[in-house]
């Protein structure tokens, strides 16, 4: 009873949130990173991503838990659902979260450390001010794109990053979908497409090796490479 008189109490979304720097501006300077997300070809290609990790020692950003066999070091989360569907599967790492999501949620449902993550939803020209993404990037992917320039990476590799497409599988979790899901996910699979090119070329102008994709993608901006 208490729990369902905070939930009609409580928002269950900041509008408005106050963005700060984040604490892990520059934290991870000069090294390689790996960005997780949550297509089907990231069971497909497990052995690939393993082989990457034990010859790389990537830093590991996950969207949404996807990939939390690969024991990443940070989890993200935008959006409330996901949090409430999926935090529980993260047993390791730190929690990234969305600036909308109350911290009463996230105090709820994470059970270890977690840090802000500062986006501002907007569907402006991609840029980053203070370690604060000034665009929304489209997709959670594509925050994660920019987030690993705010940690200072080297390089950046991306895996699971499949994209959409009508009749095919959307996702290798098992996640509770309602029936306009798909179509929103092809609303925000176009917004990333537009804005990868501008993340590409801040990644050009701080001499960020990639991003590149170890596995098949319909974004032709991630190009697949071989990694040696």
């Amino acid at each position: 009873m208490i729990e369902r008189i905070k939930g009609l109490l409580w928002s269950k979304k900041i509008r408005h949130p106050r963005l700060v720097p984040p604490r892990y501006l520059n934290r991870h300077r000069g090294r390689c990173f790996l960005i997780l997300g949550a297509g089907p070809s990231l069971i497909d290609y497990g052995n690939t991503i393993r082989r990457f990790i034990y010859s790389g020692a990537p830093i590991i950003l996950s969207a949404n838990a996807a990939g939390v066999e690969f024991a990443p070091d940070y989890v993200s989360f935008i959006n409330r659902r996901r949090l409430c569907e999926r935090a529980h599967l993260v047993t390791g790492g730190t929690y990234l979260i969305g600036p909308h999501i109350p911290e009463w949620i996230i105090r709820r449902y994470c059970t270890g450390a977690w840090e802000r993550l500062p986006w501002v939803d907007a569907k402006e020209p991609f840029s980053i001010r203070g370690g604060i993404v000034q665009c929304d990037c489209g997709m959670s992917a594509g925050l994660l794109l920019a987030s690993a320039l705010v940690m200072g990476a080297s390089e950046v590799w991306t895996a699971g990053v499949d994209g959409y497409a009508d009749g095919a599988p959307v996702s290798a979790l098992l996640l509770q979908r309602p029936d306009h899901d798909l179509a929103r996910a092809l609303e925000t699979q176009e917004r990333m497409r537009a804005v990868l090119p501008e993340i590409i070329a801040e990644y050009r102008r701080q001499g960020v090796g990639g991003p590149w994709s170890l596995t098949p993608t319909r974004f032709a901006a991630l190009p697949v490479v071989e990694h040696v």
